[in-house]
């Protein structure tokens, strides 16, 4: 009975053992796909930052590229211009095989409007006398005049001489005598000074001879006056001034001054 009983407690004894075995077997089998599992997710995830991480990379060598690209094909372009240009210029005509390039036309139509030699002309203005009596009178004036132009670079000088005659508009008298003139001869210098191209500035000093009507006499005087002549095309110009003049005493009526303003036309010929 002993031997029964010592025997069915091994029995049973052996069967914990067992069953504690295969419980251990079972723990570390989970253990095991556990650790086999979260090794498997680890690298997975190691495999997917590493493939976002070469991904993002190559994204950015590639935007690199393109961004390097674009700028080397725009630096390329410039030295491209700035080489055409610069060839542009320097192109020479070494053999003459190059057609000869026309010059600019001349705005007004001649490349010297101020070479020396020979003009004439017609003016028309205003014309006031007065004397210190006081007498005065007032007309309408035309002249011609004609005269021979020298240039030196900017520097102009000329010889004039002129005839003209006036229209009365009004004539206060005094009772000694009148203040109005008829027909004028004179001879001026105009020196001058070439402003521009076309644009003459000069001065006048002259004398002249005027008949009075008082008396009939004709009467020696002087005049100065300035002016501006300006080419308008080919041989053509036009000019503006303002003479002052005086003259010898008329009897009985003081010395005569007159004040004219004139505006004219004048044709240059080739010399």
């Amino acid at each position: 009975m002993l031997k029964k009983l010592t025997i069915a407690g091994m029995t049973l004894i052996a069967s914990s053992a067992i069953a504690f075995a295969d419980t251990t077997d079972d723990a570390s089998s989970s253990n095991s796909a556990a650790d086999t599992n979260a090794t498997v997710n680890t690298t997975e995830a190691t495999s997917t930052t590493t493939t976002t991480t070469t991904v993002h990379k190559k994204h950015k060598k590639h935007k690199k590229h393109k961004k390097h690209k674009h700028h080397a094909h725009h630096h390329y372009s410039t030295t491209t211009t700035q080489t055409t240009t610069a060839t542009a210029g320097s192109v020479r005509d070494f053999k003459g095989e190059m057609a000869p390039v026309a010059a600019a036309a001349c705005p007004t139509c001649n490349h010297n409007p101020y070479a020396t030699g020979p003009y004439a002309g017609l003016s028309i203005g205003s014309r006031v006398n007065y004397t210190s009596t006081p007498t005065a009178y007032n007309g309408l004036t035309g002249t011609l005049f004609g005269g021979y132009g020298m240039l030196w670079d900017q520097l102009f000088a000329a010889l004039e001489i002129s005839v003209q005659n006036n229209a009365e508009i009004a004539n206060y008298n005094s009772p000694l005598g009148s203040a109005s003139s008829g027909w004028e001869y004179g001879l001026s210098i105009l020196p001058g000074y070439l402003i521009t191209d076309n644009v003459l500035g000069y001065l006048r000093f002259g004398v002249s001879e005027a008949r009075f009507s008082t008396g009939n006499n004709y009467k020696l005087g002087g005049q100065i006056g300035l002016g501006l002549e300006t080419n308008l095309c080919n041989n053509w110009d036009l000019r503006g001034e303002y003479t002052y003049g005086f003259y010898n005493q008329l009897t009985n009526v003081g010395n005569p001054k007159a004040q004219q303003f004139n505006l004219g036309l004048l044709y240059k010929f080739e010399a």
